[in-house]
């Protein structure tokens, strides 16, 4: 089934966090161009899974949300986020 990606806030991430007796102790967001060592395998582990479900009925939606994905992250709209958290004593 397709549907539509969801992208919280950090700040309300942070709020349900706090719901559940959590404190966030330490944010950090990646910049848009990072690229790191693992690029390169994700680009073997993406052919490699369109090689083995390119023909799938839902390989390309996946695709195509991974497209967007990948323009909103360079848009800066998304951004990956990293937080921190450690639960509250009681």
């Amino acid at each position: 089934m397709h549907g539509a990606n969801v992208f919280p806030a950090v700040a309300d991430v942070a709020e349900t966090l706090s719901g559940l007796a959590f404190e966030v102790v330490d944010t950090w967001s990646a910049p848009a161009d990072a690229s790191t060592r693992w690029d390169e395998i994700g680009h073997r582990v993406d052919d490699e899974i369109e090689r083995r479900h390119g023909a799938d009925q839902g390989y390309a939606a996946w695709a195509e949300d991974r497209r967007q994905l990948a323009e909103l992250i360079d848009q800066r709209t998304v951004l990956a986020t990293t937080l921190v958290s450690r639960r509250r004593s009681p």
